[in-house]
């Protein structure tokens, strides 16, 4: 991938790959759109190179800076599959296009983040991606039955904070990493389950019927209800669980659950 104007054909053809041209449409950046060369295996199809490739090279990229970027849209195109127009052939996209906010949207929308009340703020985890801002828990263990960590890529630093902290169990889910995720050490405690979450409950199956680029057909998704029960936590009381959901914007359709 070349992101700075410097692109060699060859040497991406040489590796058996095929030059793409890819357009970044951003969410919530002074900077909207970015286009830039990607080099992909030849035998990925243009939609695969939009929807999984470059969201996961974004995602590598925005990690090592310590930032989060919110991607609305990426489209990619073979830069050797043109038609005599000049238009692209194929052209594969992802995500959705979303219309500018009203004002009283975009009130309602940033009411969502006001806390409820004072606390002391602490930041559990990591200094930048993985770590985050809550109230100081006072290490009262008794008091948390469990945490859920979602979206924990290789490691899981919040959720070994949180254990640590609280000696409850962190229950880490996440179905893209294909369990190669880095256990906590003691007194840190924790399960990890090869799942994600989401609204409704899908398996392979269920994309076969849905057949679409976006995601795994071998990632497995379960409701947060249900991992609630299989977890034995479905009739806990208020203040018993922790919960940190970090996937990118997904969490918003499973809170609505």
């Amino acid at each position: 991938q070349d992101l700075t104007g410097r692109w060699e054909e060859g040497l991406c053809a040489a590796a058996g790959g095929a030059g793409h041209r890819v357009t970044v449409v951003w969410a919530d950046t002074s900077v909207q759109r970015q286009v830039f060369r990607y080099c992909a295996p030849r035998r990925c199809a243009a939609e695969d190179v939009a929807a999984r490739l470059v969201p996961g090279f974004l995602a590598r990229a925005s990690a090592g800076l310590g930032r989060v970027r919110v991607v609305h849209r990426v489209s990619a195109s073979r830069l050797d599959k043109t038609n005599p127009t000049g238009e692209y052939l194929r052209v594969g996209s992802a995500g959705t296009r979303i219309p500018p906010a009203s004002s009283e949207a975009l009130a309602e929308y940033m009411r969502a983040f006001q806390v409820c009340g004072r606390c002391e703020l602490s930041r559990y985890g990591s200094p930048h991606d993985g770590g985050y801002l809550m109230c100081r828990l006072g290490g009262h263990g008794e008091r948390y039955l469990a945490a859920y960590s979602y979206g924990i890529d290789a490691a899981d630093d919040w959720g070994e904070a949180i254990s640590r902290a609280t000696g409850a169990v962190v229950h880490q889910y996440d179905c893209t990493i294909g369990g190669a995720h880095r256990p906590c050490s003691p007194p840190c405690r924790s399960v990890f389950h090869d799942e994600c979450v989401a609204s409704r409950e899908l398996n392979a199956s269920s994309w076969r019927r849905r057949p679409s680029s976006l995601v795994d057909p071998s990632w497995r998704y379960g409701t947060l209800a249900s991992h609630l029960l299989s977890n034995g936590h479905a009739e806990a009381g208020d203040g018993q669980l922790l919960l940190k959901a970090d996937m990118e914007g997904a969490e918003w359709e499973v809170f609505c659950e």
